[in-house]
């Protein structure tokens, strides 16, 4: 019922919000893992889920009403570390983590929340782990490879931090999806950032591979939008 009223009218996401104690409950309830109760795991799953689905409309409120939303959500002391946690954990379900990536992407629609969850680093390791993942779905590769776009627009941090991820060759992962992949304009979106907001610390070897490549690809397709500057 809260779902599809968050869903029928922003006005009713603000009444949400103002009942005491109510959004702080439904972040509670995303925390299945922790509960020490008699509730089973799986009606702890479906809490879960039901309390992201709230949560993932009041996020995504647009205007002014949407920016106190999240600064709620983002005033509980354990959602970042919440939604972490199942962005993590394959117990929950493919379902939970599309949720809880999709809250984040909303989340960092704001400059200052975006830097707030570049603080929770293992947040960005199981977005990039999702998105360059060839077994993940394609909703889930796609919607953590937009939050991760929104989360490195304007923040030199996050840009570092998705750089200096382990096991990673991020510069060569993303490039190559230029060539071949679906997400290539998610990927252009990404290597945009990290050309802007840290460029010193590409290697040459980056460097030349990605001017190489958007060469080719321009060449390739006219109307492929490419904002870089070498």
């Amino acid at each position: 019922i809260l779902e599809r009223l968050a869903n029928f009218d922003p006005g009713n996401c603000m009444e949400i919000s103002r009942a005491t104690g109510l959004i702080s409950k439904m972040i509670d309830f995303t925390s299945y893992r922790n509960y020490i109760t008699s509730i089973n795991e799986e009606h702890q799953i479906m809490l879960a889920g039901l309390s992201l689905r709230v949560l993932r409309t009041l996020a995504s409120t647009k205007g002014k009403f949407g920016v106190t939303l999240r600064q709620q959500i983002l005033e509980h002391s354990f959602v970042l570390n919440n939604l972490a946690e199942i962005l993590n954990d394959s117990v929950g379900g493919r379902e939970l983590r599309e949720l809880a990536a999709e809250i984040i992407k909303n989340l960092a629609m704001d400059r200052n929340a975006s830097e707030d969850i570049g603080h929770c680093p293992v947040i960005i390791s199981g977005l990039m782990r999702a998105f360059l993942s060839q077994v993940s779905s394609h909703l889930l590769r796609k919607i953590t490879g937009q939050a991760l776009a929104m989360l490195a627009m304007e923040s030199a941090n996050n840009c570092l931090l998705m750089l200096r991820e382990p096991g990673f060759v991020f510069i060569e992962e993303l490039t190559a999806m230029i060539r071949y992949d679906k997400y290539k304009y998610t990927a252009v979106s990404l290597l945009g950032s990290m050309c802007e907001h840290a460029w010193s610390e590409l290697s040459n070897s980056d460097l030349k591979e990605l001017s190489y490549t958007l060469q080719e690809v321009s060449a390739a397709n006219s109307s492929f939008f490419l904002p870089f500057c070498f």
